[in-house]
């Protein structure tokens, strides 16, 4: 599986893990969390590497706070290479989700389509 899809759906299921769900979901909404836990921090740990390279560092134009202003020269090599970060094949977590048990959430289609690798259609 892509690391962004992964990560995708890491962040649909952590949008909704402050609801109240069934103890069986709970369990395997955080089940689902830690066993990407490394995946996720493998993410973040490169595309700080990927920033910092391509970061412009001597502009005089301050960019709004808390962006980051990447150099005119290296904006296609640093997209390059996050896009190479992003399609990384990482492993998917085995956690499997049934319909029945997502109906306790409120999902967007956007949201389901995320979490479409992880869910088992029941019979």
């Amino acid at each position: 599986m892509k690391l962004d899809k992964l990560l995708q759906s890491r962040k649909t299921l952590s949008a909704h893990a402050q609801e109240a769900v069934s103890a069986p979901l709970a369990y395997k909404m955080m089940k689902f969390l830690k066993a990407s836990d490394n995946e996720d921090a493998f993410y973040v740990s490169k595309l700080k590497e990927i920033v910092t390279k391509y970061m412009d560092t001597e502009s005089e134009q301050n960019p709004q706070e808390g962006g980051i202003r990447i150099r005119k020269d290296k904006i296609k090599e640093c997209n390059d290479e996050v896009a190479a970060l992003t399609s990384t094949e990482v492993e998917a977590p085995s956690i499997k989700f049934t319909l029945q048990e997502l109906s306790e959430l409120k999902l967007s289609v956007a949201e389901m389509y995320t979490l479409d690798e992880f869910i088992i259609e029941e019979g």
